[in-house]
């Protein structure tokens, strides 16, 4: 499956991967499925949905109109002047959504992944100890870290298609 194959643009795969994971983790909840409803409240916009985490940005109405334009949300009808909007994902969205799921937490398209955030203390607490030189010259980890086994060859690939700096 190609990810974002709708057009999906930059700035809102966030909220699709967003809208996503909230539906996601309330149908394996057992649930019905349910509508979201982005309003404003008090002068506070929010989303509605049980399974919403307060801490991921709102989406502005805009956004919630290109997702329905791309084909990913479907919008139930909106009197003109307001700026709420009830919405769900349709099939497509659903696709979109957890493609860009599986490309942000699992970057296996470009190979490799990063070692898990113990893994790399502990090894970053040995480097400190055994040769607390490496730390002033932080391009040197990365061959160190390759060196040492801490992450493989494939890794640098995943490394540098994040980075701006050839490797």
């Amino acid at each position: 499956m190609a990810a974002y194959a709708s057009g999906v643009e930059n700035e809102h795969r966030e909220v699709l991967r967003r809208v996503y994971q909230a539906e996601k983790l309330w149908s394996d909840g057992g649930n019905a499925p349910r509508t979201f409803l982005l309003t404003t409240t008090g002068g506070d916009t929010i989303v509605d949905h049980p399974r919403w985490n307060n801490s991921w940005p709102i989406p502005s109405p805009q956004t919630i109109d290109d997702l329905g334009d791309a084909g990913c949300l479907r919008i139930e009808p909106v009197p003109p002047n307001r700026t709420d909007r009830t919405f769900g994902l349709t099939a497509q969205g659903r696709l979109e959504g957890q493609a860009i799921e599986v490309q942000a937490t699992k970057p296996v398209s470009v190979g490799g992944r990063a070692p898990t955030p113990p893994k790399l203390i502990e090894w970053l607490l040995e480097i400190d100890e055994a040769a607390p030189e490496s730390l002033e010259q932080p391009e040197l980890l990365f061959e160190r870290a390759i060196a040492d086994g801490l992450i493989d060859e494939t890794g640098r690939a995943a490394f540098c298609a994040t980075h701006v700096r050839p490797c």
